[in-house]
């Protein structure tokens, strides 16, 4: 099983206006780079995911339907966020039936959604009401509110705060399937060290 690994190469810096990102993905067999540039640390990290799910054929592997399963709702949903198209992401979740909308799983991908696009405060309350638990929130979900929570704090320069939330990310999504979540609170966590002068 792939996973993300960590190195002194793996992490996010300053170029010009803009940020540079690379992280290595390794299985028993291989070791692969892939990188991202944009104008914030989060969009590098994701576009660097992005081109991570790219090589795994996720995208090629979401095609159109009328009626979308739960998985693959989620799969579209994440392929439209990973490629910045963050209006694909809303109207695939908005277009919904209201039951899917309700699952834990599209309610954390429609807060990061909100959290991208600017509206921090809705996804501040759904990313909140996520990590407290519940009903059908499993730890890899959690641990995604929980990052949510990170990046919020991160943009807001609260960055104690977000290295806790982070830190806590981490610990709920330790031994989950969900390596594209692991990888964006590794970044994260990264880049508020950086900040705080912890490197």
């Amino acid at each position: 099983r792939s996973g993300v690994a960590r190195d002194p190469g793996d992490d996010a810096e300053r170029r010009g206006d803009g940020w540079y990102f690379r992280i290595e993905v390794q299985d028993a067999e291989s070791r692969v780079r892939f990188e991202g540039e944009a104008a914030t640390p989060l969009e590098a990290a994701d576009r660097a995911l992005g081109a991570w799910l790219e090589e795994l054929g996720v995208g090629n592997a979401v095609a159109p339907a009328a009626h979308p399963t739960l998985l693959e709702l989620q799969q579209r949903i994440d392929t439209a966020f990973l490629e910045g198209d963050l209006a694909a992401a809303a109207e695939l979740v908005e277009a919904a039936p209201t039951d899917l909308q309700r699952d834990p799983s599209i309610a954390v991908r429609a807060a990061e959604i909100d959290e991208r696009g600017g509206r921090s405060e809705l996804a501040l309350a759904q990313f909140a009401k996520i990590a407290a638990g519940g009903e059908g929130v499993t730890p890899a979900l959690r641990g995604r509110a929980l990052y949510g929570l990170c990046a919020i704090a991160f943009r807001r320069n609260e960055l104690e705060t977000g290295a806790r939330r982070c830190a806590e990310a981490l610990e709920a999504l330790d031994g989950q399937s969900d390596s594209i979540a692991r990888g964006r609170a590794y970044i994260m966590s990264a880049v508020i060290d950086d900040h705080l002068g912890n490197v």
